[in-house]
């Protein structure tokens, strides 16, 4: 039989309002009135249809969609009495035109009533028309913005522009000074968004921005308009060699070190470190010039005295500090790498990464670390972290609590552990509350990690900490 289960087929049970022709495609423009000759005769056996034949109403109808042959009988009396107990080939409109009713839809919804729109009381028009305006007032208005559009550099251009403007213009009353602070601000912030982009920061430095906009505004009485200029500095600095060669030439790591050492706001020393490391990193010349200049006794000072608070200022230190060493090592890990390739470009690249390598010694900012106890530093930093988080006194099992913890800073300060953990290893083993609190970590992560695991989790974050810190530990025994 070819109509069986091995053969992919859809039945289709049709209670045809009209006799509708069975065609490839079916176009409301063009319709055929039937030609009585061509009309599906059914039986109650199944019998193919031809291609073109009209169908009657109430037919059982089946096609298979593998093969497009189509085939219908009549209905049995155990699927719709009424529908097969008779058969009546009307030759009224709808069969005369099977396709009329297709039309008068469409036709009703997309026929516009003038009549309608004529009716319309002369009081609704005039509301129409005064909510919205002409197509000509719309008009007019594009006409009249002259709209100009400048690129990014002509935009900076202005700003330094304007900036003069600003410097030159100080006004003399106090209410007067407050909002020229704000627009010195905002052209800052402007100019910040601006110089992210590697050309446009190029511009700015060529341009002196940095002499004549960035030294400047660290003079300002607004600690908002200092911590700002540092920011600008940091952001056109960052990734960008020319604009890092311009900062150093400029002396402007001389400069944020005098401002991260003499400025009382936490917001502003934070915007200078920043501005720092934006110029220092992957820059081995510059560190050394940091540490030369003192930079490495400035930021110890920040772990001292009046400023031993300062909890996030000095993991922020401990993380540029981390960048720097991981930097030197990783130099040294891609030089071994070339060097086992042996291939016709290895020679060239190893010259150049070992005198990458030999301006970092030339730094050898390790050495410097550990003549200010940069290890008591992070011993300090951690019982702090430990203490502020209150972790030797709450349960693992409290979590509600550890929803609460900072696991990133932990994570930082681990991390700075483990950068210097060969030139610290004696300062550690013989701290036996630096042991201790390793300990308590090492239990806390590791009820962490399991149940990560457990929960299948992806990232598997707290299982990477709590290897890092069973490293330390395994490494202290």
């Amino acid at each position: 039989m070819l109509f069986n289960n091995s053969v992919t087929s859809v039945i289709i049970l049709l209670f045809c309002q009209n006799g509708v022709t069975f065609s490839d495609s079916v176009k409301i423009s063009s319709v055929k009135k039937y030609d009585e000759s061509n009309v599906f005769v059914p039986t109650n056996e199944w019998q193919e249809i031809k291609r073109d034949q009209v169908i009657p109403k109430g037919l059982h109808v089946q096609i298979d969609l593998t093969t497009g042959m189509r085939r219908a009988k009549l209905l049995d009396s155990t699927d719709d009495d009424n529908q097969a107990s008779q058969l009546v080939l009307s030759k009224n409109n709808d069969i005369e035109n099977p396709n009329e009713n297709l039309n008068k839809p469409l036709k009703e919804k997309y026929t516009l009533n003038l009549d309608k729109i004529g009716a319309i009381d002369p009081e609704t028009l005039s509301e129409i028309k005064n909510k919205y305006r002409s197509y000509t007032e719309i008009k007019e208005d594009f006409k009249n913005l002259e709209l100009a559009v400048k690129t990014e550099m002509e935009v900076l251009n202005d700003l330094l522009e304007k900036f003069k403007d600003i410097k030159n213009n100080k006004p003399k009353s106090s209410y007067n000074e407050i909002n020229w602070d704000d627009t010195w601000l905002n052209t800052l912030v402007d100019m910040e968004y601006l110089v992210h982009q590697v050309d446009n920061a190029r511009m700015f430095t060529q341009a002196n921005g940095i002499e004549n906009i960035v030294f400047p505004s660290l003079n300002s009485s607004s600690a908002e308009v200092r911590a700002q200029a540092c920011r600008l500095l940091g952001a056109a600095s960052q990734n960008n060699v020319p604009s890092k060669i311009a900062a150093l030439e400029s002396g402007a790591i001389r400069v944020l070190l005098h401002t991260f050492l003499s400025d009382q706001s936490p917001t502003v020393q934070s915007s200078a470190l920043y501005g720092l490391s934006s110029i220092i990193r992957n820059f081995p010349l510059a560190q050394k010039l940091l540490i030369n200049n003192g930079g490495i006794e400035v930021l110890n000072s920040v772990f001292h005295g009046e400023n031993s608070d300062h909890l996030k200022l000095q993991i922020k230190i401990l993380t540029l500090i981390d960048d720097l060493i991981t930097e030197r090592q990783e130099v040294n890990k891609e030089i071994k790498l070339i060097s086992s390739r042996n291939s016709s470009n290895s020679l060239e690249q190893i010259e150049e990464l070992e005198e990458k390598q030999r301006q970092y010694d030339a730094a050898n900012l390790e050495r410097k670390l550990m003549e200010l106890d940069w290890c008591h530093h992070l011993i300090n930093i951690l019982q702090k972290q430990v203490v502020v988080q209150d972790l030797n006194s709450v349960s693992v099992d409290n979590k509600h609590y550890r929803k609460q913890l900072n696991h990133d800073d932990i994570e930082k300060i681990i991390n700075s552990i483990i950068s210097l953990f060969n030139h610290c290893l004696r300062n550690f083993k013989n701290n036996l509350l630096f042991k201790e609190i390793i300990s308590n970590l090492e239990s806390w992560y590791m009820v962490l990690s399991e149940e990560e695991v457990a929960h299948g989790d992806s990232d598997l974050y707290f299982t990477s900490l709590f290897k890092k810190i069973r490293h330390i530990t395994i490494s202290l025994t």
